[in-house]
């Protein structure tokens, strides 16, 4: 393995040999290593420093004309493998695949180096000088593969409702919409999105991520708030959007946008007792009493259907009970509440105390 540990005026005269031997510094590579006075050096990452000093103003004048005049090339060297095909061919579009090129004595895939280039190009991952350089070689910026989801974006408003299998007519052809949104999640994984694609799906409503909000969505479209989806299914969902909210781990959007659903973040701890009372007194005000409900027994509320039967279990059980203040249990007992059911018991509100006596 090379070497690096070499004081300036060594990696200086390292420079020297290695023009005195090949004429030029021009068809150094970066991974390029020599023989110094017996010793390997990594030569070529030495020329990687150079570069990455000469872009930050940190080379002495003097260093850089000494270091040119050797014929270095201060951009990238598939840049220069480019740049030198430019040179003799005028172009650098419309390569053949598998077509080589001979560089100062090495083999090249030009067809490869281009796309690695157009690829590095389009991200804008190069300083400004070189991009401009490539601009002017005639480099074939990447089309605009945003084009049929600003189409979709036109007519429906938004992509955030897109579903995989989500089909969508543009320019005359049936696009797979829905799959090709599942492309640009994968390519936003792996780096494949310019910052400008990125921050024009975003505004565009693309969301990079599984949606967890999508359900509460479809549930307040439904219902017109979120507040009930404590007797739903979607009840852990909320809880844990409640943790992330205390926890400091909900960005502003998204709370605004639970907010304006009716989202609730602090609970209080008879807030579900409450509500549960609500639904009783209904059920009470529909049916005349509580006495005949049953582990079966359902009844629709506020648009949704509730299994009333298994909450009434819960109500029974001792740690809830505990929770209760004797008002709450002496209103469910007025509307014929069962709360021994072995002994059909309802006449008389029980305590705390007599709580962990029922089993």
């Amino acid at each position: 393995m090379g070497r690096l540990i070499l004081s300036m005026a060594e990696w200086k005269d390292a420079f020297r040999m290695y023009y005195k031997q090949y004429g030029s510094l021009a068809g150094m590579s970066t991974t390029e290593v020599y023989d110094y006075y017996g010793m390997e050096i990594n030569i070529g990452t030495m020329l990687a420093v150079l570069r990455s000093k000469k872009r930050k103003g940190l080379l002495i004048q003097r260093t850089i004309a000494e270091l040119e005049s050797m014929g270095i090339c201060w951009c990238p060297s598939v840049v220069n493998v480019l740049k030198k095909y430019y040179e003799e061919f005028g172009t650098i579009n419309n390569i053949d695949k598998g077509t080589e090129f001979n560089y100062y004595g090495k083999i090249y895939n030009i067809h490869s180096v281009r796309v690695h280039v157009k690829n590095l190009y389009n991200k804008k991952d190069y300083p400004e000088d070189i991009m401009q350089e490539l601009k002017s070689m005639g480099i074939e910026e990447r089309k605009d593969r945003l084009g049929v989801f600003r189409a979709y974006c036109a007519q429906f408003g938004t992509l955030r409702n897109i579903k995989q299998k989500d089909t969508f007519e543009y320019k005359g052809k049936v696009i797979g919409i829905g799959k090709k949104l599942a492309n640009f999640k994968y390519y936003y994984r792996t780096g494949r999105l310019s910052e400008s694609e990125i921050k024009a799906l975003t505004e565009m409503g693309f969301v990079f991520g599984y949606d967890k909000l999508q359900p509460l969505r479809e549930y307040y479209k439904e219902h017109g708030t979120i507040s009930t989806v404590m007797l739903h299914k979607l009840k852990e969902l909320i809880r844990s959007l409640r943790e992330s909210y205390a926890n400091g781990l909900l960005s502003q959007p998204i709370v605004d946008e639970l907010e304006s659903m009716g989202m609730v973040w602090r609970v209080k701890k008879t807030y579900f007792i409450t509500n549960k009372l609500e639904l009783f007194e209904a059920y009470f005000e529909q049916f005349g009493t509580l006495a005949n409900i049953n582990s079966l027994t359902t009844f629709e509320y506020n648009g949704e259907v509730i299994n009333i039967g298994i909450m009434a279990i819960n109500m029974r059980r001792p740690e809830r009970m505990v929770k209760m203040t004797d008002d709450e249990k002496q209103r469910l007992t007025k509307m014929g509440f069962v709360w021994d059911t072995k002994n059909k018991r309802a006449s008389t509100p029980i305590n705390n105390d007599e709580c962990s006596k029922i089993k």
